[in-house]
């Protein structure tokens, strides 16, 4: 019989995992410097005057700047599929003084359509959905809100799942809130060919200015099914990482490694390399100018570690094993 080594093992389970977490990603959006949707579905995103800022782990252009009614907007069948769905993404809030709106699958103005996300002016965090009954009213949508709110300042990990019109989840790093519902909408999602938002809902005749989102948005992945339990884990953790820009020419060896991780980059510019545990926390920054890079993992206990490389073109998210 053949004897699997705990590092095998380990570096097994990450690569099915990352596997299985791609499964249904119909939209993954890092604002990794770019726009670009790292999913196979490609999508196009349009800049309405959104730009970059740090991220969580305090790493430049790598998340979403959003104010004054900044947004970006698309136009895919993608995000618009059957129930169930998730949501994830990272959001720091800067004003709450109104309706902070995160993803909106159907933007109609006055209008209710598809699904949406969004944090109320208590910071109470809502889930939503239409089967396109008409105007904004109750009356016509179907809404989870969670009984807990979120504050300004401070980055939070979300995750939102829609099953139906009363078996909807959100959690708040990695911890599930609960709630309310309310609405007497139809009970069936229907869609429309209006454009998808992000960091906007284009509002009604009463809210002539929509419903904009105030603050940052990192990391929005968007799934055509529900996550597991397991999966939820490993997301709001951050110890799966949806697959960013691919780096062409690089290297990490040895990989699994007891001491030090030998990282060679596909140009001589300058990168920084970020090293997270497997509870989200960052280990160290490692900044290298001259395409080579080391880690050493000496200290760190037995276990699979991420390991997050920016650079001019973007990021690439890669794991390591420490055995």
């Amino acid at each position: 019989m053949k004897i699997i080594s705990t590092a095998a093992l380990l570096f097994l389970t990450a690569t099915l995992s990352q596997a299985q977490i791609n499964n249904g990603l119909v939209a993954s959006f890092s604002f990794s410097g770019n726009l670009t949707d790292n999913s196979s579905s490609n999508i196009q995103l349009v800049n309405h005057g959104t730009s970059f800022t740090q991220d969580a782990s305090n790493i430049a252009n790598s998340a979403l700047a959003l104010s004054g009614g900044d947004y970006l907007s698309f136009n895919s069948n993608a995000v618009k599929t059957p129930f169930p769905i998730t949501i994830s993404a990272y959001v720091k809030l800067d004003d709450l003084s109104g309706v902070n709106t995160i993803f909106n699958s159907d933007n109609e103005f006055n209008h209710y359509h598809g699904y949406w996300f969004n944090i109320t002016p208590s910071g109470q965090l809502a889930l939503n959905y239409s089967g396109a009954d008409g105007g904004q009213s109750p009356s016509n949508r179907r809404t989870f809100i969670t009984s807990q709110s979120i504050q300004t300042g401070q980055w939070y990990q979300l995750i939102g799942i829609i099953r139906g019109s009363q078996d909807m989840s959100i959690y708040v790093d990695c911890n599930e809130l609960t709630g309310t519902y309310n609405g007497t909408g139809d009970v069936n999602v229907s869609y429309s060919n209006f454009d998808s938002y992000i960091g906007q809902f284009i509002g009604a005749t009463t809210l002539p200015n929509g419903l904009p989102f105030n603050g940052s948005i990192d990391e929005l992945n968007i799934w055509s099914r529900e996550l597991t339990a397991s999966e939820i884990g490993d997301v709001c953790n951050n110890t799966l990482a949806i697959e960013d820009n691919k780096m062409e020419n690089l290297t990490i060896f040895p990989n699994p490694s007891k001491d030090i991780v030998n990282i060679t980059f596909e140009n001589a510019g300058a990168h920084t390399v970020t090293v997270i545990d497997n509870v989200g926390h960052t280990l160290e920054n490692i900044t290298s100018s001259n395409g080579t890079c080391q880690v050493d993992v000496t200290q760190y206990a037995s276990g699979v570690y991420t390991i997050i490389i920016q650079y001019s073109g973007g990021k690439s998210t890669h794991k390591i094993i420490k055995f």
